[in-house]
């Protein structure tokens, strides 16, 4: 018996498949087509009643335009999370620079960030 608690909404798969292909305009037979499944196989995950195994996952992912991450729901962003490499040079610097000056400092550079940029997020 495992001790890990599932960091997983149950369901979440199911309903975001099911969204992303509404979304985009797939039925579940083109879908299926693009990844190599019956579309039997599609409503199966879309209802729940079967996973997708890591490759059919990650097929499913792009064929939807979003991420593992979001289908699973560990993000609420369809693209998922962007790796530090992924950032521009000068996002990675300041990153870096906040990462440095972070102890005990943390409140003070967000209050500079929201006076220079007061309409952001």
């Amino acid at each position: 018996m495992s001790n890990h608690k599932c960091v997983l909404e149950y369901g979440m798969l199911a309903k975001r498949l099911k969204e992303r292909r509404e979304l985009i305009g797939l039925t579940q037979t083109e879908l299926g087509q693009r990844v190599g499944r019956t579309k039997q196989q599609i409503y199966r995950y879309e209802q729940g009643e079967n996973e997708p195994d890591a490759t059919t996952l990650a097929l499913l992912s792009k064929e939807l335009g979003a991420s593992a991450d979001y289908l699973l729901g560990l993000t609420d962003d369809p693209q998922g999370h962007l790796s530090e490499a992924e950032l521009p040079p000068d996002e990675q610097e300041a990153l870096l620079a906040y990462r440095a000056y972070k102890a005990g400092n943390s409140q003070r550079i967000m209050g500079v960030l929201a006076k220079v940029a007061p309409n952001s997020p």
